[in-house]
């Protein structure tokens, strides 16, 4: 796949009606911080259209982009720690909520892991959450170039043995790698 144009369309906070753009749409989501920005971006070959931040908790809405007028990427407020308060957090799960239970053309969740953590309890909750709605769900463990070979196989084998091999891919959006990997992967499930 080629990203030839990408477009931000809008933010959606959780009120009033999910946008339908009336094309497919590929989610985003993962734990605060776990660089699902960084992995947009990389994926989409911009340097900043998805906001990057070091501290948790910066994307607090829904953002739609269309990419090459036939899909739309949605980046998702991340789940779990966050420098805000309780009552924040809370509004944030809703929004996630509400787009999960009314997004009709919803086509897959591509989950962001931290691989230096590991698969967390919030990050297995999201995968039973997805099989549970039966949207398929697909795992980028992001930030690959800071592991070392030993914990590398570690990871592998963790991943193996919860989601099985053909549901992740190993991603460093820094070095850019496992971008064109991932590309071949979405083109392929866009076409089903």
């Amino acid at each position: 796949m080629d990203i030839q144009s990408v477009e931000f369309l809008t933010s959606y906070a959780g009120t009033g009606k999910v946008p339908d753009w009336g094309l497919p749409e590929i989610a985003v989501v993962g734990r605060s911080n776990s660089g699902k920005s960084s992995f947009i971006n990389a994926v989409l070959g911009r340097k900043q259209i998805a906001h990057v931040s070091s501290k948790p908790g910066k994307t607090q809405t829904v953002n739609y982009f269309v990419v090459n007028a036939d899909f739309i990427f949605t980046d998702l407020p991340g789940y779990g720690f966050a420098k805000t308060s309780k009552a924040h957090r809370e509004a944030w799960k809703k929004t996630i909520d509400k787009y999960f239970n009314f997004s009709p053309r919803l086509k897959l969740v591509i989950i962001i892991t931290d691989v230096k953590v590991g698969l967390t309890e919030l990050d297995a909750q999201m995968t039973a959450y997805c099989a549970g709605k039966g949207i398929p769900f697909f795992i980028i463990a992001n930030k690959v170039d800071k592991l070392n070979q030993s914990l590398r196989a570690q990871r592998r084998k963790e991943l193996d043995a919860s989601v099985g091999e053909e549901h992740y891919l190993f991603f460093s959006a820094l070095k850019k790698r496992g971008v064109q990997e991932f590309l071949s992967l979405l083109e392929q499930f866009l076409q089903k």
